[in-house]
């Protein structure tokens, strides 16, 4: 029970300034205020339960009904590393044999889904995902990488770059 709590920790250190130090009351009132964190750590408790006869169908239909609340589906099973932060909410679907590493950001109407092989996209750590992009197919996702608000991306992006439009390209900076 102590690795889930950790993890949720650690998603929780991205919703607080740098300075905070996290609490029980901290955790709280972020649990009931913010509507990602929300979800966030319920996803984490279904997965950690996942595999508990009783505890797994509660935290089944407890997921399930935040997503029909939040508009956010992220099936149990799915992985994704801590530092997880999903900024608003709405129309988030990624799909579950995607893999997310670490400090993954994501917003409102982001599609996260298998190509017509049923592939699905892998991640790198530190991800920035912008409003309305669609990540879709067996692609590689580099660490550090900025995917603009909208960007349709379909194809590999290498580490630390940002893309952005339909089909997404990176943007040359400087």
């Amino acid at each position: 029970m102590k690795e889930v709590w950790d993890i949720i920790k650690k998603d929780l250190e991205k919703y607080i300034p740098a300075s905070g130090k996290i609490t029980f009351r901290l955790l709280l009132c972020n649990y009931i205020k913010v509507e990602g964190f929300h979800y966030t750590v319920i996803f984490r408790l279904a997965n950690y339960f996942s595999t508990t006869p009783v505890l797994s169908g509660m935290f089944r239909v407890w997921l399930k009904n935040l997503s029909h609340r939040y508009g956010i589906l992220i099936p149990i099973g799915t992985r994704i590393g801590e530092g997880l932060v999903i900024a608003h909410f709405g129309g988030i679907v990624v799909n579950q044999n995607a893999v997310i590493g670490k400090n993954f950001y994501l917003r409102p109407n982001v599609v996260i889904g298998a190509g017509k092989n049923g592939e699905c996209p892998v991640f790198g750590d530190s991800v920035n995902v912008g409003a309305g992009a669609v990540i879709i197919g067996g692609i590689k996702v580099g660490n550090g990488v900025t995917i603009g608000a909208g960007s349709v991306v379909v194809h590999d992006v290498s580490e630390g770059v940002t893309v952005v439009g339909n089909p997404a390209k990176e943007v040359i900076h400087g």
